[in-house]
């Protein structure tokens, strides 16, 4: 089922993540991953789900580098990532219709195939509700609902249970053997606690400073009376059980100040930073708007005006949260595990935020007309396509940024690039009233030739110098968007 030979992973910046892991899964089985923070385990999930691509030994599914192999990998495998796979406020059932299509399912198949899956799962009579309504312990059942819907023989589970009260894990672990019972399906999880792996796995492998070190049924490895946590104490000098407790208290950095966790260095630094707050909403929040809400709910006695601008705080930086959620959390990790192109995936995404911007298009060209405006329909047209297509390159920019940077750096840098163009577009100051060195400087903003376009379209001056210099940005600006936001989705992420 699976089988690996020297498989490595060393990244650009010269970190050794991986080095020559051997393993072998057999049909059917369940096999717990099991390793210190830093030790390769997530680098390993990652290649083994096409996310990333080996530097050492044969991939783990053959040629994974091209798009049909990876579709064919997709399509016989599944991967339910750590962080909350659905969005939390629209219907769920939706949501696993276009699972489905992605897969090469119709809508119609999907939507058969919906009741049998969450009949399986406990979930029954759920699928229209949200996922911020629910339980803990039915989100994940959820997150691994999406994973089963095109019937897969094997079946990635990324700490399937963290997080969870002891009677939603007894309840998930159950579910996860009914699978291996009577559908035979071959199961490859992660986990941090012990007694999960002990009770649950056929076999356990552990990882440490990016090698195998030890494998073997459970009872195997428990010799002499021993438990799991002794066994991986011996092997790698760190309790599971200590690591567990220290993160709890205090995060990921607190752990390495007290010795538990040796301190991750490069890409594996930036990555334990970048995911440590994903299962906490209010930790997405940048770190500044944070503490500006909380000025503000302090001044309760201040009166109303307090509220007021903590309430604008929140709405100003609701869509900022919202992008990033959806850039950081397992929302975009199940799309990109999924048979689709990257490019149909940022396509799909830029979509849902060309619609809002049509809406508001058309809503603002009806208020103008109302007050008086009189513009030729074939220039009204020809506005509405260069808005709505430099809106989507926007809004493919703004997802390759929120990627690649830290989230609390998003409204910041954000701002920093999107004023000063605005303005130097001549939108607010007419660049002829403007100094000559300002001027000069503004001919950098592609926004100003945009917006001279739109005015010589309003105007019914079609074939001009300046309409076609326009369009030439606008369609230049696209491109490069959507190249810069295709090989950022495409990037290796570990």
């Amino acid at each position: 089922m699976i089988e690996t030979r020297s498989l490595s992973k060393t990244f650009d910046n010269g970190v050794h993540a991986v080095d020559g892991v051997d393993m072998t899964v057999r049909p059917g089985e369940i096999v717990g991953f099991l390793g210190p923070n830093g030790a390769g385990k997530t680098t390993t999930m990652r290649m083994l789900t096409t996310l990333l691509r080996p530097t050492g030994g044969p991939p783990p599914w053959p040629a994974t580098t091209s798009y049909a192999s990876r579709a064919r990998c997709a399509a016989a495998s599944a991967t339910s990532p750590r962080a909350a796979a659905c969005h939390p406020s629209p219907p769920i059932r939706g949501e696993l219709e276009v699972q489905g299509m992605l897969y090469g399912l119709s809508r119609a198949d999907a939507a058969a195939r919906i009741p049998g899956v969450l009949e399986r799962l406990d979930l029954a009579g759920l699928a229209d509700q949200a996922p911020a309504t629910l339980s803990g312990g039915r989100r994940r059942r959820f997150d691994i609902a999406f994973a089963l819907l095109h019937d897969p023989v094997l079946l990635f589970l990324d700490e399937p249970t963290t997080g969870l009260d002891p009677q939603s894990r007894a309840n998930l672990w159950d579910h996860i053997r009914s699978l291996r019972d009577r559908q035979g399906m071959t199961v490859f999880l992660t986990t941090h606690y012990l007694d999960e792996a002990d009770a649950l796995c056929d076999r356990v492998m552990i990882i440490d400073r990016g090698r195998i070190v030890a494998q073997g049924a459970p009872a195997e490895l428990k010799t002499g009376g021993r438990t799991l946590d002794d066994v991986f104490l011996d092997i790698t000098g760190r309790s599971l059980r200590e690591e567990n407790a220290t993160i709890g208290q205090g995060g990921h950095d607190a752990a390495r100040h007290l010795g538990a966790v040796p301190p991750r260095t490069g890409r594996d630094a930036g990555t334990a930073d970048r995911h440590r707050h994903r299962g906490d909403p209010a930790a997405a929040v940048p770190r500044a708007v944070r503490a500006r809400l909380r000025h503000h709910r302090h001044l309760g006695d201040a009166g109303p005006r307090a509220d007021r601008a903590a309430r604008a705080d929140e709405r100003g930086h609701g869509r900022v949260r919202d992008r990033l959620r959806q850039a950081r959390g397992g929302v975009l990790e199940r799309l990109r595990v999924t048979p689709a192109s990257r490019l149909a995936l940022l396509l799909g995404r830029v979509l849902n935020n060309v619609v809002t911007l049509v809406l508001q298009t058309v809503l603002l060209l009806a208020v103008a007309y109302a007050f008086g405006l009189r513009a030729p329909l074939a220039g009204v047209l020809g506005s509405f396509v260069l808005v709505v297509v430099l809106g989507a390159s926007l809004a493919a920019l703004s997802y390759a940024i929120a990627l690649t940077i830290d989230e609390h750096l998003f409204p910041p840098v954000m701002t920093t690039a999107v004023v000063p163009l605005v303005l130097l577009s001549g939108s607010f100051l007419p660049m002829s009233m403007a100094p000559g060195w300002l001027d000069a400087l503004s001919h950098v903003s592609p926004f100003r030739y945009v917006l001279e376009a739109l005015r010589d379209l309003f105007h019914g001056h079609y074939l001009t110098g300046t309409v076609a210099a326009g369009a030439a940005v606008t369609v230049a600006f696209a491109v490069f968007s959507l190249t810069i936001g295709t090989r950022v989705f495409n990037r290796e992420q570990a």
